[in-house]
């Protein structure tokens, strides 16, 4: 069959790439939060660099960070195999999951990027400022 015999094959298609990139853009805002960025290696693209940094954390990330870095950088480049399969595979029909796979993992990216990141910094500082119950 066709891609433009279908016009909810076209439709899906177009929403597994839609829920990529509001997954990718707010794992690169959630990257601005953190201490520091990880390691790349020689990747050129953009797409791959972060999915790389997010899965090799920067040294400064207290270990649930980093371990919560790791993790979205595993979903996230779960999303973009699913996208380069939507928007580059065209010539296969998609698994009749695939699209609520990948609202599933975009909807768990967005409630991890959502969370606040809790560095060791701000926990001393707030427990220096947390009035004693000593005093």
């Amino acid at each position: 069959m066709s891609l433009s015999a279908s016009s909810s094959e076209v439709k899906r298609r177009a929403a597994i790439g839609r829920a990529y990139y509001a997954a990718y853009h707010r794992c690169l805002d959630w990257e601005q939060a953190l201490p520091g960025r990880g390691d790349h290696g020689q990747l050129h693209g953009s797409h791959e660099r972060l999915i790389a940094r997010l899965k090799h954390p920067h040294h400064a990330c207290d270990a649930a960070t980093a371990n919560e870095s790791r993790h979205l950088g595993g979903q996230l480049e779960k999303q973009r195999g699913h996208r380069t399969m939507a928007d580059y595979r065209i010539k296969g029909r998609l698994p009749p999951d695939a699209l609520e796979e990948q609202l599933q993992l975009a909807q768990e990216i967005l409630a991890l990027c959502d969370r606040p990141i809790v560095t060791h910094a701000y926990q001393r500082l707030r427990c220096q400022l947390r009035p004693s119950a000593n005093r």
